[in-house]
């Protein structure tokens, strides 16, 4: 496993999967992933937040879109400024549009 994605990968998974199954079943499926029950118990409880009826299925899912911005990075790793991303606090979408902006600023303070 790479230790490093391997628990924002489990907390898609887990919102994936809460989407689907009630608490008890989610848990009994992530014994695949995790063998400690105390860890187990506080992802469920993670994901399962905010239910009135955790044996329902549904839950938070703000993990998969965390998890989505991870991935689209790293498939842009090799070509991204991650300084200017940083800084310009925009989305990877932005990125080009503000460094643009930003160039041709610098372009007209030159000028004038």
């Amino acid at each position: 496993r790479e230790k490093l994605l391997f628990q924002p990968a489990l907390l898609y998974w887990s919102a994936w999967r809460a989407s689907i199954v009630g608490f008890s079943t989610l848990n009994s499926e992530m014994l695949r992933y995790l063998d400690q029950p105390d860890r187990r118990w506080l992802e469920c409880v993670r994901v399962k937040r905010g239910l009135e009826d955790t044996t329902q299925r549904g839950g938070y899912a703000k993990d998969q879109a965390a998890w989505d911005g991870l991935v689209r990075l790293l498939w842009h790793r090799r070509a991204l400024d991650v300084v200017r991303l940083h800084s310009a606090k925009v989305s990877l979408e932005q990125l080009a549009h503000a460094v643009r902006e930003r160039e041709g600023a610098r372009e007209g303070a030159r000028e004038g």
